[in-house]
């Protein structure tokens, strides 16, 4: 079973940040990891913490926009992307 408390806040226009706590039953005892993410959605950095299988605790920081990967930057505000 998985219960997670999941918090999030816009920063900025583009920028946020979100936190997520989450008990679940997992086969790691322990894990640390450090994560970013270039040139592409949401781009940005984030960090996971769990331990003895009690909790995981998440936090990402990101780019709220998507990447244009035809141009090599960020979609432009009201900028259509091609679906």
């Amino acid at each position: 079973m998985k219960r997670s408390i999941c918090w999030s806040k816009s920063l900025s226009e583009n920028k946020a940040i979100e936190i997520e706590l989450t008990h679940s039953e997992y086969d790691e005892w322990f894990e640390f990891s450090l994560r970013t993410r270039r040139k592409q959605d949401h781009g940005g950095i984030g960090f996971t913490f769990a331990l003895l299988t009690l909790f995981t605790f998440d936090i990402n920081f990101y780019d709220k926009r998507h990447w244009n990967y035809e141009e090599n930057r960020w979609y432009k505000y009201n900028e259509e992307e091609p679906y």
